[in-house]
């Protein structure tokens, strides 16, 4: 049995429990039930397969919504910054995402045999002076322990927490700068 709702969502329910899906999901003819309605209305959490896509961005704009109602707009902005050779051809690069005041070091890469050339070192400098043009207060990154958590403390970098055994025989670390 399914049911259309005035939002376009489709109800659908069968032996198993009830689902509801947006429009473009009713297309495939293979939709399953995604909810199970127990007692007292409860539903259970089911894996979602063939819309993840679609439910995680929509997950994270509803989260997103809640911290702005918090904390103010959230001012997102993306930066990237490239070392290329005299034919284009990718040396390094960093990617950070600016969020109210702060910064999140998402990537910091350079190609194997152009490390210890202080391209690393370059490009991280210039996502600091980037970052206080913008009044971030605080930068902040993960990194494993195999990567390069020295080149960070060198940098000024603190450690403010740490997860052993992430992955085997290894861990992930936080690490923060206070620009202010």
């Amino acid at each position: 049995m399914a049911l259309r709702a005035r939002t376009g969502y489709w109800i659908g329910c069968n032996g198993r429990g009830c689902c509801v899906a947006p429009p473009e999901a009713r297309q495939n003819r293979d939709v399953k039930a995604h909810t199970s309605f127990g007692e007292f209305g409860r539903m259970r959490p089911v894996i979602e397969k063939e819309h993840a896509n679609a439910v995680a961005g929509e997950i994270g704009r509803r989260l997103r919504g809640f911290n702005e109602d918090q904390a103010g707009p959230l001012n997102h902005e993306r930066l990237v910054l490239s070392v290329r050779d005299d034919d284009g051809g990718l040396l390094a690069g960093l990617s950070a995402d600016f969020h109210w005041n702060s910064m999140y070091l998402d990537v910091l890469w350079v190609e194997e045999k152009h490390r210890r050339k202080g391209l690393g070192s370059s490009l991280l400098r210039q996502a600091e002076r980037i970052a206080r043009e913008r009044s971030c207060e605080l930068i902040y990154l993960s990194t494993f322990q195999f990567q390069a958590p020295e080149f960070y403390a060198k940098h000024g970098y603190s450690l403010v927490g740490e997860l052993r055994g992430v992955p085997r025989n290894s861990s992930r670390q936080w690490f923060s700068k206070d620009l202010s």
